[in-house]
């Protein structure tokens, strides 16, 4: 038996219903490309499996390019359904079958995207990778998520971009919770940014997004990205994402 076979009779064998299994589903998504929500997402994961939580990690795009470069893993892009991998202890990566069609359409998206939906009840914890594409974005946050968790960057383009994401968020998913994690920004430049957000969508949107706190741009960072050893190196973004972790269920984390 393959270990893809392996995974699909142990995701058939466990419950079927991810709101009666009280899976935590957090979608990781950007205003804009390039901030990081591929290495996030990939970080936060392996922290939720390190904490002992069975752990999917999700390119919801179909297309694995990030993270399968980050994770050093090959998976068929092609497949029409979706594509499973173990990555780690309590840790597998999925992606979504993404059609065969470039053009393919918002309806066929979404309605390929519910097929890896249906590994969640299978899972404690599920960490979607949803990029910066709107489109994938919403889709992903139809699909019983709990929590949307904004990659932003303190310069203003970014951090309007993260406005608009949010902003569609609140008209789209007003169920779902918001977190603002600033990467590649200090202590003190990452809460300036996160207050700029929150006073924008408190005024305009009648939302206040959770503080998740800040990832330094580090060296062994961006040389494990580059070694492809993103899960295999000791990184203080890891420490940061693992708190972030623990916080789940806490109280949020006031910043004033």
């Amino acid at each position: 038996m393959t270990e893809l076979e392996t995974l699909r009779r142990h995701f058939a064998e466990r419950p079927g219903d991810a709101a009666a299994r009280h899976t935590n589903v957090i979608v990781v998504a950007a205003g804009k490309g390039g901030v990081g929500t591929s290495t996030v997402a990939a970080l936060l994961a392996a922290a939720y499996a390190r904490a002992g939580q069975d752990t999917l990690l999700v390119a919801a795009d179909g297309s694995a390019g990030g993270l399968t470069a980050l994770l050093g893993v090959s998976m068929d892009e092609s497949a029409t359904e979706p594509a499973l991998a173990p990555i780690g202890p309590q840790l597998a990566l999925a992606l979504a079958p993404s059609g065969r069609n470039e053009a393919t359409g918002g309806i066929e998206r979404r309605a390929l995207f519910r097929r890896v939906t249906s590994l969640f009840a299978a899972h404690d914890t599920v960490i979607i990778d949803a990029g910066a594409r709107f489109e994938t974005i919403t889709s992903t946050l139809a699909s019983a998520a709990t929590e949307l968790l904004v990659i932003a960057a303190p310069d203003r383009v970014t951090l309007a971009a993260s406005y608009a994401l949010l902003k569609v968020a609140a008209a789209r998913a007003p169920h779902v919770r918001a977190t603002v994690l600033i990467n590649r920004a200090g202590d003190a430049e990452s809460v300036a940014a996160y207050r700029s957000l929150r006073t924008g969508a408190e005024r305009f949107l009648d939302r206040v997004p959770a503080y998740g706190g800040a990832i330094a741009d580090e060296a062994a960072l961006r040389y494990a990205v580059d070694e492809r050893r993103l899960l295999q190196t000791e990184l203080a973004a890891m420490h940061t994402l693992a708190r972030l972790a623990r916080r789940r269920g806490a109280p949020r984390l006031r910043i004033t």
